[in-house]
């Protein structure tokens, strides 16, 4: 949430103000990634889930700033969260890794926070307007069962897809970085981003994230949505 004195969803929408994010190094990433990394993060899961009393309570934390009372009931109500990928779940490049071959960087630290959400009955889906096949083994590996990639009318594809999980819209949100995604931002009941989107978008969400896309973005949302609905339990 952003301090200070603006209005409208400019003043409540970030994670913290004016935070300056440190330089992220890139190496580029191995195109087959090893399937232990998968079971690691399912696995973090269920320790977190079993046993989440003995961690410590920081694990699940409330963004520095308050949030509006109006805005937690309504992700408290959230029953699916929708992702973009490129520049959400990864850092917004795409890795060159031979003739026509592509791959992108994930976070582990996503991946636990979108099994975490899952085991609270949360849905997590993906809808991208991009197809590369690194986002689809991604998806695959999060074991998303609703992952759709290629789109060229995000709006009808949410729509299809509330329909098939009998999901009202106000239950429903979703995470974009680009332009294009405005329409879909403007279409759910609560709108995330990261720090780097463009202005017309930081401008139009509800909730901008601390962390960038594809370093820990994802799992800021999923804790978020988590703590909110504790709360409210």
């Amino acid at each position: 949430m952003h301090a200070g004195g603006s209005s409208g969803k400019s003043a409540a929408r970030r994670g913290t103000a004016g935070a300056a994010h440190p330089k992220n190094n890139h190496p580029s990433p191995s195109p087959s990634p090893s399937p232990k990394v998968f079971m690691l993060e399912e696995k973090s899961a269920q320790l977190f889930d079993a046993s989440s009393a003995s961690w410590h309570p920081r694990a699940v934390r409330v963004p520095p700033s308050p949030l509006a009372a109006e805005l937690r009931a309504r992700i408290a109500r959230l029953r699916l969260l929708c992702l973009d990928v490129d520049g959400v779940l990864t850092d917004g490049l795409l890795y060159w890794a031979g003739p026509g071959v592509f791959s992108q960087r994930f976070s582990v630290k996503d991946g636990v926070g979108i099994h975490l959400l899952e085991h609270t009955g949360v849905t997590v889906a993906i809808l991208s307007a991009g197809d590369v096949q690194s986002g689809r083994d991604r998806a695959k590996s999060l074991g998303l069962r609703h992952a759709l990639f290629g789109l060229t009318d995000k709006v009808a594809a949410f729509h299809e897809l509330l329909g098939t999980l009998a999901i009202a819209k106000d239950e429903a949100a979703f995470m974009g970085d680009e332009l294009s995604d405005l329409p879909l931002l403007s279409e759910v009941a609560v709108s995330f981003t990261v720090p780097d989107a463009p202005d017309e978008v930081l401008d139009a969400v509800d909730y901008v994230t601390r962390r960038p896309g594809g370093a820990g973005a994802v799992r800021e949302v999923a804790d978020l949505i988590r703590t909110c609905r504790g709360a409210a339990a």
